[in-house]
């Protein structure tokens, strides 16, 4: 067993909104009051989702941006560094904007008290394996 290297603990209310995204480290979730329900996207599903590749301070404001489109594939194109979120929201996908997203296929939980969801990235440097997911905090039902 390694070290630790990244700790992180977010706490949500009902109605907080987590954006398809991505992280880069093994991740342990689990719900503590209420309930919490998630979509979960396999690596292989990547190329649907259309990654941004706006610098993470423009990431953050989504799905609000107008043009976050239009400025990410400028940004890909200039040969900027991936980011980690999906341009696509997933709960009212636009379809006209992207396409592919209509084949995208997630897991869908819904994550209760006491309840433990528990996934491995890889060593992204070494394989790109990475999974996206989606976060919606319902609260107490």
């Amino acid at each position: 067993a390694g070290e630790l290297s990244k700790i992180n603990a977010w706490i949500g209310t009902a109605g907080t909104v987590t954006p398809c995204h991505y992280d880069s480290y093994d991740n342990l979730l689990t719900q503590v009051v209420g309930y919490k329900y998630i979509k979960l996207f396999a690596p292989s599903q990547t190329p649907l989702l259309y990654r941004s590749y706006l610098p993470w301070h423009l990431q953050r404001t989504w799905p609000t941006m107008d043009g976050a489109q239009e400025a990410s594939e400028k940004a890909r194109q200039e040969g900027q560094p991936g980011g980690t979120i999906s341009l696509v929201d997933v709960e009212k996908p636009d379809l006209g904007r992207f396409p592919l997203f209509q084949d995208a296929v997630c897991e869908e939980v819904l994550l209760g008290p006491a309840t433990l969801v528990v996934w491995k990235v890889e060593e992204v440097a070494l394989v790109q394996v990475t999974f996206y997911i989606f976060l919606r905090d319902i609260g107490i039902m």
